[in-house]
C-alpha cells in the first residue's frame, strides 16, 4: 500500500479565542465590528476561518442573531465589479430577490436598509481591505459583524481584536 501525505492539518480547539469571541458577538452593549486576526503581518493556515465557523455554530451565537448568519468572503484587490457582486449575493441571501445592483453607492444603500433593523450576523472572511469592508457595516442594534483577516493594519474600524496565533499540536 502506498503511503499519500496529506495536506489536512487536524483542527486545533481554541476554547480561549472560542468564548472571548462568542462573548464580544453576543454582548449587546457593545456596537461595532469583531475581527479574528493574527499577531504576524501576512500569517495564513493560522485556522481562523475554521475557529470562525466554529464560533457561528455555536448555540449562544445562533439565539443572539436570529435573522440568520450571512458569510461574505471578500478577498484580495476586489474590482468594483466583483465587490458589487458580493453585495449582490448577499442581498439574494437576505431577500431571495434577484436585483439588478449597478452602482456601488445605491448597492450599499439597499444593503443598509436590509440589514440595519435585522438581528444578522455577516462574516466577512478575507477582510483585509478596509476600503472593501465598509459597504458591509451597516448592521443596527443586535446585528453583528465578524472580520477574519491577516492584516491589523487595514482594520481602522474600531473592530475589536482576537489574536490567533501559532499553536503546536505537539504532534511531530
Amino acid at each position: 500500500m502506498q503511503s499519500i501525505s496529506s495536506p489536512f492539518v487536524p483542527w486545533v480547539a481554541r476554547p480561549n479565542e472560542h468564548e472571548r469571541l462568542v462573548a464580544d458577538l453576543v454582548d449587546q452593549r457593545f456596537f461595532g465590528p469583531v475581527a479574528i486576526t493574527t499577531s504576524l503581518s501576512g500569517a495564513r493556515g493560522m485556522g481562523k476561518t475554521r475557529l470562525a465557523r466554529a464560533v457561528c455554530g455555536d448555540p449562544r451565537v445562533i439565539e443572539a442573531f436570529p435573522d440568520g448568519i450571512f458569510w461574505v468572503t471578500l478577498g484580495e484587490s476586489l474590482s468594483p465589479l466583483e465587490l458589487l457582486s458580493r453585495m449582490e449575493r448577499l442581498v439574494y441571501d437576505l431577500t431571495g430577490e434577484q436585483r439588478g445592483l449597478t452602482d456601488l453607492r445605491a448597492a450599499e444603500e439597499h444593503l443598509h436598509g436590509l440589514i440595519h433593523p435585522s438581528k444578522v450576523l455577516l462574516v466577512l472572511d478575507e477582510a483585509n481591505d478596509a476600503e472593501l469592508v465598509r459597504p458591509f457595516l451597516h448592521t443596527g442594534p443586535g446585528g453583528g459583524v465578524l472580520m477574519i483577516t491577516y492584516s491589523q493594519d487595514n482594520l481602522s474600524l474600531g473592530a475589536r481584536l482576537t489574536p490567533v496565533d501559532i499553536m503546536v499540536t505537539g504532534e511531530a
